[in-house]
């Protein structure tokens, strides 16, 4: 992403519906799957922090981000029991000395080159019991000047991420869309960015 779109993210996270409604559906997901509260966590791709406290309050947690700005400003946010370290994927993951319960990717995967690689080399960071939730941007008929200004490679259709994540070696416990109810509105804008 462009140092101008984290400082966007920085400025919005905290308030912004998008966000308060996402981080409520990612935190009913995660007590769902009664976790114990000590868990281990990792977040990859944690951006300005916006997920931190949330995810935070669901066990012992590690985020890590490849952009040095953003990891000074997710810092700022001093979130207790959070470490927050600078990295990337596929291969430039800093060392744990533990592994995973969980391991949350909030909109990353579509930003890596390298995609399968990627989910391939988180699997050493998982506990064989471990959990991963992603959550990507759907439809490639909808990429558009908003996709390009965050960098994005590519949208995902179901199927595409479905394949893509067996064939990185895991087992899909459940794939779904979220947010729903306001894909009328997302659906207008971006093929207004698109076509206009």
């Amino acid at each position: 992403m462009t140092p101008l779109a984290y400082d966007e993210m920085n400025e919005v996270e905290r308030d912004h519906w998008w966000y308060v409604g996402r981080r409520a559906i990612l935190s009913e997901i995660i007590s769902d799957m009664n976790f114990e509260s000590n868990c281990k966590i990792l977040e990859i791709g944690c951006g300005t922090g916006g997920n931190l406290d949330m995810l935070s309050s669901h066990g012992n947690l590690i985020a890590v981000d490849m952009s040095s700005d953003a990891v000074k400003m997710a810092k700022a946010k001093n979130i207790k029991n959070t470490d927050i370290y600078l990295g990337s994927l596929p291969n430039e993951m800093p060392d744990f000395a533990y592994k995973f319960d969980l391991i949350c990717m909030f909109d990353v995967l579509e930003h890596i080159e390298m995609h399968q690689e990627a989910l391939k080399n988180i699997k050493s960071y998982l506990k064989d019991d471990g959990r991963v939730i992603l959550t990507v941007p759907a439809y490639q008929w909808l990429y558009g000047k908003h996709d390009e200004h965050l960098h994005h490679k590519r949208r995902y259709y179901k199927s595409e991420l479905v394949d893509l994540v067996i064939s990185a070696g895991y087992k899909v416990k459940q794939i779904t869309h979220f947010n729903t109810l306001l894909f009328p509105v997302a659906l207008v804008v971006r093929l207004y960015e698109k076509y206009i």
